[in-house]
C-alpha cells in the first residue's frame, strides 16, 4: 500500500479476516520445491497467518492524507497566532523573546532526540501546569497568551510524531511481522530454518515464504528480487530469534486493527516492536 507513505491512520480498524485461499495442489507443489514435508496442522498455521496479514489493508475512511492535516493544523496555528496577539500585547522586545523561544522549540522537534512522550509531557508540565505567575494572577490573558503559546508547541510535536509515523511505512513492518511469524511456525513445527552450523537461513524456508506471498494482495507483496526477499528474509528472523509464535501473532492481530497501545507493564509485546522498529527500520 503505497500511499501510505503520506497517509496516517485516524481511526481503529473493524476488519473481517480475509482468506487468501492455498489449495492441497499448491501446498503440494510448494513442497516440492522447497523439499520439505509440511503437516497439515503446520499448513493450517501458516494460512492463518498469511490470511491476518492479508487482512490489514486499511479501508478508506480510516486513513487521511498527511498533506490535509498538515494544511489543517498551519490554518489552526495561523489562528492561535493572530489570538494571541490580541489577548495580551508585548513589546517589541518581548514578542522577539517569544519568537526565540519558539523556534528554538519547534528546531528541537527535528532532531533525533526527538521523543513525543517526553517532549509532550514537558510541553504540558511547562504550559499548562505551572502555577501562574504574579502577572497571570493579575492578568487572566496573560495566562490565556501561555496557554495558547503552549498549544502551538504541542501541535508542532503532534506533527512532528505523524509525519514520523507516515514515513515509517507501516505495511513494512507488518511483512516483516508476518514473514517472523512464518518462520516462528515452521521452526516450531520441527523444520530447520536457519543452517545449524553456517550463520545463513536454509533455502526451504524461504521459498514457503516466497510461495505464500504470491498469494497476498498485490500491494502487500514486496521484495520482488531474489536479493531483496532473501535479504527481507534474513532480517524476518532477526526479528523472530527468542520470540514464539502466539507472541508474534499477538502483535500482527494487533498491527492489523490499527491497534497500537502500549500495554501496562511493557513486556515482551513492546520489546518486540522496538525489535521490529530497529531492524526494518534500518532496510
Amino acid at each position: 500500500m503505497s500511499k501510505s507513505a503520506s497517509h496516517v491512520i485516524v481511526k481503529k480498524i473493524n476488519r473481517s479476516i480475509l482468506n487468501v485461499g492455498v489449495s492441497d495442489s499448491e501446498w503440494r507443489y510448494t513442497e516440492q520445491i522447497s523439499k520439505l514435508k509440511i503437516d497439515y496442522d503446520t499448513r493450517k498455521k501458516l494460512q492463518q497467518a498469511t490470511d491476518l496479514f492479508a487482512s490489514c489493508l486499511l479501508p478508506a475512511d480510516s486513513v487521511v492524507p498527511l498533506r490535509h492535516i498538515q494544511t489543517a493544523a498551519a490554518n489552526l496555528l495561523k489562528r492561535a497566532r493572530i489570538l494571541r496577539n490580541k489577548v495580551w500585547k508585548k513589546d517589541s522586545a518581548q514578542i522577539a523573546k517569544d519568537e526565540r523561544e519558539m523556534k528554538r522549540a519547534i528546531k528541537a522537534f527535528q532532531e533525533d532526540k526527538f521523543a513525543f512522550q517526553s517532549d509532550f509531557v514537558s510541553l504540558v508540565d511547562r504550559y499548562f501546569n505551572e502555577q501562574p505567575t504574579a502577572l497571570e494572577r493579575q492578568r487572566p490573558t496573560a495566562f490565556f497568551d501561555r496557554v495558547l503559546k503552549g498549544s502551538e508547541l504541542i501541535v508542532h510535536c503532534f506533527m512532528k510524531t505523524l509525519a514520523i509515523e507516515a514515513a515509517q511505512m507501516r505495511e513494512k513492518r507488518y511483512w516483516f511481522l508476518w514473514a517472523a511469524l512464518v518462520f516462528a511456525i515452521l521452526r516450531e513445527s520441527g523444520i530447520a530454518v536457519k543452517h545449524p552450523k553456517k550463520n545463513q537461513l536454509l533455502a526451504g524456508p524461504v521459498i514457503v515464504l516466497d510461495r505464500l506471498q504470491s498469494k497476498l494482495p498485490k500491494t502487500l507483496q514486496r521484495r520482488k528480487t531474489d536479493d531483496s526477499f532473501r535479504k527481507g528474509a534474513v532480517i524476518a528472523w532477526k526479528i523472530k530469534r527468542g520470540i514464539k509464535s502466539h507472541q508474534l501473532r499477538i502483535l500482527l492481530n494487533r498491527w492489523t486493527t490499527a491497534d497500537f497501545q502500549e500495554r501496562k507493564p511493557l513486556g515482551i509485546e513492546w520489546f518486540l516492536g522496538a525489535r521490529i522498529s530497529r531492524l526494518a527500520g534500518s532496510d
